[in-house]
C-alpha cells in the first residue's frame, strides 16, 4: 500500500525558485526542466519506503528526514499512523539548512 505524498506551499515555492534560478540566472531552461523532473520523481518515490532516508542531524526533530537529489535536499516528515509524507522544504544542499529553518537540537 502506497503512502500519500503532500507538498507544502513552502516546498512548492522552493521548487519554483530553483527552476527560476536555473532559467534566469544560469540561462538553462533545459537543465531547469531536468532538475525539476528529477526532484519530482524523487518525491514521488517516497510513496513507498519513506523511512529509507536519514533524519536531519541537528534539527532537533527526529521526524524530519532528508533526501538528497542532485545538489538539493528534500526535507520531509513521514507519519506512519496515517501513511502520509509531508514535503516540508526543498533547498540547495550546501546551505545551512538548520539555521535557515531556525531549528536547533
Amino acid at each position: 500500500m502506497n503512502w500519500e505524498v503532500i507538498m507544502s506551499s513552502e516546498a512548492a515555492d522552493d521548487l519554483e525558485g530553483i527552476v527560476a534560478y536555473i532559467i534566469d540566472v544560469l540561462g538553462s531552461p533545459i537543465a531547469a526542466q531536468a532538475v525539476y523532473e528529477r526532484i519530482r520523481r524523487a518525491i514521488r518515490s517516497l510513496e513507498s519506503m519513506p523511512f529509507r532516508f536519514q533524519s536531519l542531524d541537528g534539527a532537533g526533530d527526529p521526524n524530519l528526514r532528508r533526501m538528497p537529489v542532485d545538489r538539493y535536499m528534500v526535507l520531509y516528515r513521514a507519519d506512519e499512523k496515517i501513511r502520509e509524507v509531508s514535503i516540508v522544504r526543498i533547498m540547495y544542499g550546501s546551505r545551512d539548512i538548520i539555521h535557515i529553518l531556525g531549528m536547533t537540537s
